[in-house]
Formats: C-alpha cells, sequence, structure tokens
C-alpha cells in the first residue's frame, strides 16, 4: 500500500516522495528514510522493516549521543 503518492508529473503539484505503509504503518519512503517526533519521541520503522542506511545510522548515533551528553 502507498499512503501518498507524490513522484512524476502527473501526481501531488508540488510534492517529491512516495511512503509506503505497509499494513497501515508508515515504514520509508522511496528516496529517504521516516522519521517523526512526536511529545518529544523519536518515531521511525524498526530495522526488520526498513531500510538501514547510513543516513539513518547517522542520524540515530547523532540523536544518542545528544541524549546523553545533556
Amino acid at each position: 500500500m502507498i499512503c501518498f503518492l507524490s513522484l512524476g508529473k502527473k501526481n501531488v503539484k508540488g510534492a517529491y516522495e512516495i511512503l509506503y505503509c505497509p499494513e497501515g504503518e508508515i515504514v520509508e519512503g522511496a528516496h529517504s528514510t521516516f522519521f517523526l517526533v512526536k511529545n518529544k519521541y523519536l518515531i521511525t520503522a524498526l530495522t526488520s522493516r526498513a531500510l538501514s542506511g547510513t543516513t539513518r545510522q547517522i542520524i540515530l548515533l547523532n540523536l544518542l549521543q545528544r541524549e546523553y551528553s545533556s
């Protein structure tokens, strides 16, 4: 299931990403990792459900370092 179609000229004007939502849960984007901050909690898919790419790892490590250094 795709929650939001947006790539290509025929889709939503001004949008530039697709969010994949198997079983109604946002997992990742076509070109990106999905992160949501809600009530001071970082929400993202488990690595068993989404690719664990370099950018994702850097963001998560950076957040862990901030948490432990404050």
